[in-house]
C-alpha cells in the first residue's frame, strides 16, 4: 500500500467494515460491550449511525498517508515471558 497506493478495492473493506459493525451491535451483549468500550477507551459514546458516518468519511489520501507514517516509522521487538538459558 505504501508504494502502490490504496486500490479500488479498498471501498469493499469500508463496506466489510460496516456490515461487521451492524452484526456486532445487534444484541443486548454485543451492546453492552459497545457502550463499556466506548467509555473505557474514548469516553465518548456514538450511536451506531454516527460510528458508520464516521468510516464513511475516512478518504483513500487519509489511508495513504496514515500507511506512509507507520510504514516510515522505527520498528521494535518486544518480548515477555520467561525464556530458556
Amino acid at each position: 500500500m505504501r508504494t502502490t497506493g490504496v486500490s479500488p478495492d479498498t471501498g469493499s473493506v469500508a463496506g466489510n467494515a460496516r456490515r461487521a459493525m451492524r452484526s456486532f451491535v445487534s444484541g443486548w451483549p454485543a451492546r453492552m460491550t459497545r457502550l463499556g468500550k466506548a467509555e473505557l477507551v474514548t469516553g465518548e459514546l456514538l450511536s451506531v449511525d454516527e460510528s458508520l458516518d464516521r468510516i464513511r468519511a475516512v478518504t483513500a489520501t487519509q489511508v495513504q498517508d496514515l500507511a506512509a507514517d507507520l510504514a516510515a516509522r522505527p520498528r521494535s521487538v518486544v518480548r515477555v515471558g520467561p525464556f530458556g538459558d
